[in-house]
């Protein structure tokens, strides 16, 4: 079976809260990760193209070689802890959902 080899080339984070944080790649249903700022390669394998009698063959390889991940913005997001003391009639009978 042809086979070869794709190196995924993610871009530096783009915000020193990412560093170290692994980058996923999906190639179909399968998931890679890749780090930022490293070169990662992956073994890739690929059948031959047939017919249904196998008459007619054609060989396959991989290509491109690389793939380049690059980041085109950044998102900040906040979270906030928010505990409730002990409730007053009539309220205190009230059910709270959060969400």
């Amino acid at each position: 079976m042809p086979s070869g080899t794709v190196e995924i080339t993610a871009a530096e984070a783009p915000d020193a809260v990412l560093d170290g944080i692994d980058q996923d790649v999906y190639l179909g249903n399968t998931k890679l990760m890749a780090m930022p700022g490293k070169t990662t390669s992956f073994a890739v394998t690929v059948d031959e193209l047939y017919n249904a009698d196998e008459t007619v063959v054609a060989t396959a390889a991989v290509s491109p070689t690389s793939l380049n991940v690059n980041y085109t913005g950044v998102s900040n997001y906040s979270t906030l802890d928010v505990s409730i003391g002990q409730l007053s009639p009539p309220i205190d009978k009230n059910c709270l959902m959060s969400s």
